[in-house]
């Protein structure tokens, strides 16, 4: 071990003065330019010395291992003669061995024949597991006939599931599947299809609903357990139990068997009484629903039961007549019933319904006797129909509950909300029935019929105040259009008689009632829309911005609807019949009119410190005042920006109304076909008559009007009117060139009857000369008719005739047509300039 350990110090010695060498080369290459002779001579004889000694190290090391190796060859050689002398027997051996009479020929022989036979044998067990599946398949197979045929559909369902599962499993041979497999997955397809079509019909038969009534059909002897157990656990079944207990896996034949050659017991064994009839203890109804339930098929039958139970058992709830729902149990039948209490005595009642309270003023269903009625629906729908399974009735419940909430909140909620914004507090009862309501139909309660999420109702419920609102203005906007629909025209007088005391009655005096409506007659529509509208925007003044907001909008909606819907509804008896055309202009005028008026409420941004601060909209006396204002940061409504609109179409209604009835007086005036040859007695008569219809027109407008349009208004039309007619007269005189004595006389007299007009205006006759510029000139006119020549020229030279508006022009006209030429006609003409 010394020697060993001072071999290798040697070493590292040696390998030490190696590098010391390998550096002071690599120290002269660095440095070789710095090196100077002698230095190199020293260099030289280091390295020299170093050498000497290395090479002295090495010599030893040499001799050292060569002693080792020499003694390891001779070992060596001593192993290779013993591996030679194995390496003979083994030749001898194996000369034995494969000689033609041997050992290993017969080896090969015996190894062939045992994997012939291996072959064989996984073949004969592959077409015996074959044969046992085969068989027990078809067992199976009869076995579902015999479920199927005593509507233990369950069962039934789980048998064809488990031959899916043992046709998938048959052993695979290299040729292919057998044709019987085939044969035997078409039998599994044609039952399945078969199992499926008749399991909905057979639902239907044993559920099924009729005139307001679900009926469930049970077995006579299970009608005391449907009575008495509600909870079914749909996992436990009589076929489930028999076959969990039948079940039992192949054992392993040989090392390496797969656990996919696992076969069916026995069906004789798994299934007793096989040939037997066999019943199901749960009955029909949950041998139905747990086919449905394995086979997936719920969803579609669920939909036409929703309908059917929306149609039959839902809907009637809502229905305006009080109703009653009771639960009966008999022996062939569960029934659920609406009845109308009123055709049933209440000793026909069961214990367990409610009847549906209605208030006898309101006519409205008390909420929570819905809601429990619902509830016992909803419960007896999960205990006896669906037995229990929540997921069933939750499908129900997702296709009714749309339907259910939207019927609730429009004929309950709806219904229930106050009219009065005093009577809001008392909605809160109903706001928390509504609530515990969804909640006992949630799957937070175990019902299961909604979902959590689904919280229409207790949403409405807590918007009231906008449902309060919104409801106020649907009640306004029905009132209106109920206003607008209706037939009756009747007027009422309202405004003040403003009086002036300028002697033109034309001009006006903002002191003396521009800011007062005029007394008129509009109809009763007008008068109750502004009473419609000063109560809305009254109840807006109290409520929230937004509630506020919402009676605002439907206040304006409201004159939109009302100037829409009014013209085009009545537009035929607005065109036709002046009275109902003057009223409809009123309406306009008094709408715009309190409109104009200050008609502010000042809206709190707190709803709870909400105050009317001005209500100023006019009343039937239109005595309107004005209160102080303090706006601070509230909001101020005003409908200022619609009066021009009203008024604009008030101007357009009136100036229509007007062209219809100056195109009968036209009608009139043209029939005459001018004032020529009226002494001709059929000419008179013509012209008589067509004077005489347009008097009676004008008075009979006169008759309308005067007791409808403000007085004003109605002396301005009717001097326009009168104006107008006196114009188109005064021109056809004019127009005459050759006025014969019995011309003059009929003249005098028909244009004479004209004259009589006057009387429209009624006490105001005396003014006649300021609605009608030219009544004076046609009066005038009427005389010359009669008047001789000297007077005729005496009035013009007495400035009579010029003063009235007569130009010389007209009276020369009015004298050549009148007379004949003679020197004193010439004179009068003359003097006329």
């Amino acid at each position: 071990m010394n020697d060993h350990h001072k071999k290798g110090k040697d070493k590292e010695d040696t390998e030490g003065d190696s590098r010391n060498i390998l550096a002071l080369f690599e120290g002269i290459d660095e440095n070789t330019q710095l090196l100077s002779p002698l230095n190199l001579q020293k260099t030289i004889n280091v390295i020299e010395t170093q050498l000497e000694k290395t090479k002295t190290e090495i010599c030893d090391i040499v001799n050292e291992e060569y002693s080792q190796f020499r003694d390891n060859l001779q070992k060596t050689l001593t192993i290779n003669e013993d591996v030679h002398k194995l390496e003979k027997e083994l030749s001898t051996i194996n000369a034995m061995v494969h000689e033609p009479s041997g050992i290993y020929p017969s080896l090969i022989d015996i190894v062939a024949s045992h994997q012939t036979l291996q072959t064989q044998l996984t073949l004969n067990e592959k077409v015996v597991t074959l044969l046992k599946v085969f068989y027990e398949i078809w067992e199976r197979i009869q076995y579902f006939d015999t479920l199927f045929k005593c509507s233990i559909f369950g069962g039934a369902v789980d048998t064809l599931f488990e031959i899916e599962h043992s046709l998938d499993n048959i052993p695979k041979f290299e040729e292919g599947d057998p044709k019987i497999t085939s044969a035997l997955r078409d039998e599994l397809r044609l039952r399945k299809k078969h199992l499926k079509e008749q399991l909905p019909v057979v639902f239907k038969e044993t559920v099924f609903i009729d005139a307001n009534t679900l009926i469930i059909k049970c077995d006579p002897n299970e009608n005391k357990e449907n009575a008495n157990n509600t909870n079914h656990n749909n996992n436990d079944s009589n076929e489930q139990n028999a076959k969990s207990n039948s079940k039992k896996k192949g054992k392993e034949k040989g090392k390496g068997k797969s656990a996919d050659n696992e076969i069916l017991p026995d069906a004789s064994e798994a299934n007793p009484g096989i040939n037997s009839e066999i019943k199901s203890s749960k009955g029909i109804l949950f041998e139905i629903l747990s086919g449905m339930e394995k086979l997936e098929m719920w969803g579609k039958i669920a939909t036409q039961l929703s309908s059917d139970l929306w149609k039959n058992i839902f809907s009637p709830i809502f229905s305006s007549t009080p109703n009653n729902v009771t639960i009966t149990i008999d022996n062939n039948s569960i029934k659920i019933t609406i009845t109308n209490t009123e055709n049933n005595d209440s000793k026909n009642n069961k214990r367990d319904s409610k009847k549906l309270k209605v208030d006898s003023e309101s006519q409205t269903v008390d909420p929570s006797l819905v809601y429990q009625n619902i509830i016992n629906i909803v419960s007896f729908l999960k205990d006896k129909v669906f037995q229990g399974r929540v997921s069933m009735l939750r499908a129900v419940g997702n296709n009714l509950w749309v339907q259910l909430s939207n019927s609730l909140i429009k004929f309950t909620l709806d219904v229930a909300i106050p009219m009065e914004r005093e009577q809001l507090g008392q909605f809160q009862k109903i706001t928390t029935s509504t609530r515990d309501f969804e909640l006992s139909l949630s799957e937070e309660s175990g019902l299961g019929f909604i979902g959590v999420a689904d919280r229409q109702l207790s949403h409405y419920v807590e918007d009231v105040d906008i449902h309060f609102a919104e409801k106020k203005c649907l009640l306004l906007l029905e009132k209106v259009r109920s206003m607008i629909l209706g037939t009756d025209h009747s007027t009422l007088t309202v405004g003040v008689e403003i009086k002036t005391k300028r002697k033109n009655p034309k001009e006006v005096d903002l002191n003396e009632g521009y800011f007062f409506f005029p007394k008129c007659a509009i109809t009763i529509v007008a008068r109750d829309l502004v009473s419609l509208i000063e109560e809305a925007l009254k109840e807006a003044s109290t409520s929230s911005p937004h509630c506020s907001s919402l009676l605002y909008q439907a206040s304006r909606s409201a004159l939109d609807v009302f100037r829409t819907l009014y013209p085009t509804f009545h537009a035929a008896k607005i065109s036709s019949i002046p009275s109902i055309a003057a009223a409809f202009h009123n309406d306009l005028m008094y709408i715009a009119h309190s409109l104009l008026t200050p008609m502010r409420y000042n809206i709190n941004n707190d709803s709870n410190n909400n105050t009317e601060q001005t209500s100023n909209i006019n009343n039937d006396n239109d005595n309107t005042t004005q209160s102080n204002n303090t706006l601070n940061n509230n909001s101020i409504y005003s409908m200022s920006d619609l009066v021009p609109v009203f008024r604009s179409m008030a101007e357009t209604v009136w100036l229509n109304q007007i062209k219809i009835q100056w195109s009968v007086i036209v009608e009139h005036l043209d029939s005459m076909n001018g004032l020529s040859n009226t002494g001709d007695p059929r000419r008179g008569q013509v012209v008589e008559g067509g004077l005489k219809r347009t008097v009676h027109h004008i008075t009979h407008l006169s008759k309308i009007w005067g007791s409808v349009l403000p007085k004003s208004m109605y002396l301005s039309v009717m001097g326009g009117l009168i104006e107008a007619v006196l114009s188109k007269l005064l021109t056809e005189v004019l127009y005459l060139r050759n006025i014969m004595e019995d011309e003059s006389h009929k003249l005098n007299q028909v244009l004479g009857e004209v004259t009589k007009v006057k009387t429209v205006f009624g006490e105001d006759q005396n003014l006649i000369g300021i609605w009608v510029s030219n009544f004076d000139k046609f009066s005038k006119i009427v005389e010359i008719m009669e008047m001789p020549l000297v007077r005729i020229a005496e009035e013009w030279k007495a400035r009579i005739l010029f003063e009235i508006g007569f130009k010389p022009i007209e009276v020369k006209s009015l004298i050549e047509a009148l007379f004949s030429d003679s020197p004193l006609r010439r004179q009068s003409l003359e003097s006329i300039r």
